[in-house]
């Protein structure tokens, strides 16, 4: 429940205006808590140096996984948009979701909230969209359980 209202509160950010990357990260406090979480946080920085990799985190170069499994999301090609970056509106995007399993379902969110639904079809998926209002992202979900989110694509 508390990465479901995470995910409302910083959607509420972002339809605000705020550019807030968002990254994942778990914390531990309590004894009587079963395990601990283990999100995982897919950098697309320039090199693996300290500069580079928080350059990313600031830009929004990231895909947030709420564990370590083998779900991903990147651009379809490299000429597409990159997580992060700000583009002209109606600019095209593509996003290849790679590890789904059936009874996943993607999802394309704006300032609008969901406006496109796609069940998973098979394990690699990719979901063609474009940008028509202030910043587009994407959410892979396991009926109520979220599993990815990606950070926003921008338009100037």
């Amino acid at each position: 429940p508390h990465n479901i209202d995470a995910l409302a509160f910083w959607q509420d950010l972002l339809v605000a205006g705020k550019r807030i990357p968002a990254t994942g990260g778990s914390d531990f406090h309590q004894k009587n808590r079963r395990r601990h979480g283990r999100p995982s946080n897919r950098l697309f920085a320039g090199a693996r140096t300290m500069t580079d990799l928080l350059a990313a985190v600031r830009a929004g170069r990231n895909v947030v996984s709420f564990s370590v499994d083998d779900l991903t999301a990147e651009p379809a090609d490299t000429s597409l948009p990159m997580f992060g970056d700000v583009v002209a509106t109606t600019s095209p995007v593509a996003v290849r979701f790679d590890g789904l399993v059936r009874g996943d379902e993607i999802r394309v969110v704006t300032e609008r909230g969901i406006v496109q639904q796609e069940p998973a079809t098979t394990g690699c998926q990719v979901l063609e969209s474009h940008i028509d209002g202030r910043f587009v992202r994407f959410e892979v979900w396991h009926g109520e359980t979220p599993k990815l989110f990606t950070n926003p694509i921008y338009s100037n």
